[in-house]
Order: structure tokens, then sequence, then C-alpha cells
């Protein structure tokens, strides 16, 4: 880490202690957010811009997924700041050997992320879920999956990225011209609903058959 981050690290979480007296928890934690990605921060502005995606949901999904822990690794093997599965890594052109790397690892996930956006129009809930629990199962319910920890996934990473892009404490506010700011519309899971399976190309189509025929390249088992 350059002496620069450090210097600036020093400086925020400096600031964020003599904040804590004066601030309400909710801008608390916003803050607390900016203070972590600080080493991240170009980044995530820099991938996650390249690919149409806003860096405040970027950080909003790596406060959840690691807590801006690069080395984070959980027990389906989804790894580093992202939690990227190695397949989810290798069909977004990243190599699974590099997941730990934090500039590979924001490319494999910012990369996702605009695929997901891509299949569901943009609608956030969807691209949280298919996140989660895989746009296989999104697509299956027609929303959220019936999963308790996709549901609270979606709450916990919704409402930061919607803190943060109202501004709390944080310094993102990006607004480049690439950018198409992801809509936000709840969406109401029903198992029984006649769900018209949006257009792919075929890498897509691939993929979405590969997941009901019950391989997991995305899919995590809960």
């Amino acid at each position: 880490m350059s002496k620069s981050y450090t210097s600036r690290m020093a400086v925020k979480k400096g600031a964020l202690r003599l904040l804590t007296a004066s601030i309400g928890a909710t801008a608390l934690s916003v803050f607390s957010i900016n203070v972590y990605a600080v080493p991240y921060e170009e980044l995530i502005q820099k991938h996650s811009l390249a690919n149409g995606i806003d860096p405040n949901l970027t950080i909003a999904v790596i406060t959840r997924e690691s807590a801006f822990k690069p080395t984070a690794r959980s027990h389906k093997n989804a790894q580093g700041l992202m939690q990227v599965l190695p397949g989810t890594a290798k069909f977004m052109g990243v190599n699974p050997s590099n997941l730990y790397d934090p500039e590979q690892n924001i490319i494999a996930g910012t990369k996702y992320l605009a695929y997901l956006s891509r299949i569901f129009n943009g609608d956030l809930t969807k691209v949280l879920a298919g996140y989660n629990a895989g746009h296989g199962a999104v697509m299956k319910y027609n929303g959220i999956p019936p999963y308790k920890e996709t549901q609270n996934y979606v709450r916990f990473v919704s409402n930061r990225y919607l803190a943060l892009s109202e501004g709390g404490s944080s310094g993102y506010s990006y607004q480049a011209a690439s950018y198409q700011p992801v809509s936000y519309k709840p969406v109401n899971y029903n198992a029984n609903s006649n769900f018209q399976k949006p257009k792919m190309n075929d890498s897509e189509q691939q993929l979405y058959n590969s997941l009901n025929n019950g391989t997991t390249i995305f899919v995590r088992n809960y």
C-alpha cells in the first residue's frame, strides 16, 4: 500500500473518530463505507464506469460481500473483494487464479453486474438477487427467490446503495456521460408467474441453458 493511501486512510479514520459523537448511525455507516473503500476507490471508479455501473453500487456490493477484505473467501469458494466464483470469473474473461488481486476481482465483479443489468433491464432488485443467488434462480421466480439470505442481501445492498447515492457522507457521486443509472424497481417474486425470458446473445443463451441443466457456473446453492 502506498504512503499516499496510508496517509489518506489515517486522516479519514481520525475524522471518523471525531465525528462519532456528533452524527447519527446511518451517516456514520455511510462514512465508514467510504473509509474502507479508500484503497480501492480509483479501481472502483475506473472499472465500474467502464462497465456502465454506478461506483456507489460497486461499493455497496463489496461492503456486503467482503467488507473490503481482498483475501476473503467463502465456504462456497467465492473469492476476493466482490466474492466472485471462479466460474464467474472465467466467463467474464478473468483468470480465476487472479481473484485475490483487487483490480482483477473488481473487473470480474463489475462485468458480472453489467451482465445481470443487461439481462434484467437495469432492475436493481433482480440484479442484486442474481449476484447473490444466480440469475437462473431469479428467472425461475421472476424476482427475488424465496431464500432468506438473498432477501436480506438485496435489502442490505440496495439500502447501502441508495444511502451512498443520496449523499450521506460519501465522496462518491459520479455522473459520467457513459453511465446510465440503474433503476430501483421493487419486485415481488411469484413462482407461478408466466415469465418471458429476455433475449440473449449466444453466450448468454448457452449460460442460461447450462444453469437450467443443473450446473452451477454462477449459482450458489443454499
